[in-house]
C-alpha cells in the first residue's frame, strides 16, 4: 500500500513540475508577453442589475480577453495577431436571471433601445399592429390571451420575428389554464416562454409567474391614448412600452415609430432589450 502512495505522490510531483515548467516557458514566449501587454484594453467591467423595492432594472455583462485560447491560437500560427484575440463574457454578480419575484420596468439604461409591446385581450384585432411594424420593419412583443392563441395559432406561425408571450386566459390568471397556454405557445413557436404581463403591481400574478420562473413585466409607460405626445414628453432609453388595443392605435404607432427612428432609438424585441 505504501509502495502505490509513494508511486502517486512521485506521480503527482512529476506532473506538477512539468506543468511549471511548461508555464513558465509560455511567460516567456514573446507572444504572450504581448498578450498579457494589452490584456486590460480588452476589460469591460460587468454591472449588476438594480434591485429598488418590487422592481428590477437590467445589469450589463462585461468581457475579458481569454489570455489562454489566445495564446494557444496565436501559437499554433507562430505569430502575435490582434484578429485573433479570443474574448469571453463576465456575467454580474447580480442578474435578472436569478430574480423571477420583482418587477421589471426596463432593460439597461446605458442602451438606445425600446421595446414596444402589445396586450392582446380575448377579442382584440392584431392582424393592423402587424401590418404596421412590417411595413417599418419593426419587432414587436405581443402578449396574446389564450384563448385568442387557440384561434389565431397559424397567424403567429407565419409572424415568427415577432415575439409571442401568454397574457392569461380569458382575461383571467387561471393558473391551469394558463399553463396550458403556455405550453401550447411553447410548440408552436418553438420557443420557452419568458414573460407575464400586468399594468399594475399584482401579487397573484407575480407569485405564478415566479412559480413558473417568468419575468414579470410591468411596463415603464402604459399608453392607452395620446400615445405620440406621451412618448414625446417622457422617452428615456431602454423604456418597455405597451399599446394596449384601440381603434386609433395603428395611427398613433405609426407617429410614435416615426419619432423614435428620428430621435436614433432602436426598437427590439423585449428578449433583446433585457439581454444583459
Amino acid at each position: 500500500m505504501k509502495k502505490y502512495i509513494v508511486l502517486g505522490v512521485i506521480s503527482f510531483f512529476c506532473f506538477y513540475t512539468t506543468n511549471q515548467y511548461f508555464m513558465n516557458q509560455e511567460k516567456q514566449d514573446p507572444i504572450y508577453q504581448k498578450i498579457k501587454e494589452v490584456e486590460n484594453n480588452y476589460y469591460v467591467s460587468p454591472k449588476n442589475a438594480l434591485i429598488e423595492e418590487n422592481t428590477l432594472t437590467c445589469g450589463k455583462k462585461g468581457r475579458k480577453l481569454d489570455v489562454k485560447k489566445t495564446y494557444q491560437k496565436m501559437k499554433r500560427y507562430g505569430t502575435y495577431n490582434e484578429t485573433q484575440m479570443v474574448v469571453k463574457e463576465v456575467k454580474p454578480e447580480i442578474s435578472i436571471d436569478n430574480y423571477y419575484d420583482k418587477y421589471i420596468q426596463r432593460g439597461n439604461p446605458e442602451k438606445k433601445e425600446i421595446a414596444l409591446i402589445f396586450p392582446i385581450r380575448q377579442d382584440e384585432s392584431f392582424q393592423e399592429i402587424l401590418e404596421v411594424l412590417k411595413t417599418e420593419d419593426i419587432p414587436g412583443t405581443f402578449f396574446i390571451d389564450g384563448t385568442h392563441l387557440e384561434r389565431n395559432s397559424s397567424l403567429i406561425r407565419k409572424n415568427p420575428s415577432m415575439e409571442w408571450e401568454i397574457l392569461g386566459y380569458q382575461n383571467e390568471t387561471k393558473k391551469d389554464l394558463w399553463r396550458t397556454s403556455i405550453s401550447y405557445l411553447e410548440t408552436i413557436q418553438k420557443a420557452p416562454a419568458r414573460y407575464c404581463y400586468t399594468e399594475e403591481e399584482q401579487k397573484e400574478i407575480l407569485s405564478f409567474c415566479k412559480e413558473e420562473k417568468l419575468h414579470t413585466i410591468l411596463p415603464t409607460l402604459v399608453l392607452k391614448k395620446n400615445a405620440y405626445e406621451e412618448v414625446k414628453e417622457k422617452i428615456e432609453n431602454a423604456m418597455i412600452l405597451s399599446f394596449p388595443y384601440s381603434s386609433y392605435l395603428s395611427k398613433e404607432l405609426s407617429n410614435t415609430i416615426y419619432y423614435l427612428k428620428r430621435k436614433g432609438y432602436k426598437m427590439v424585441l423585449l428578449k433583446d432589450l433585457l439581454s444583459e
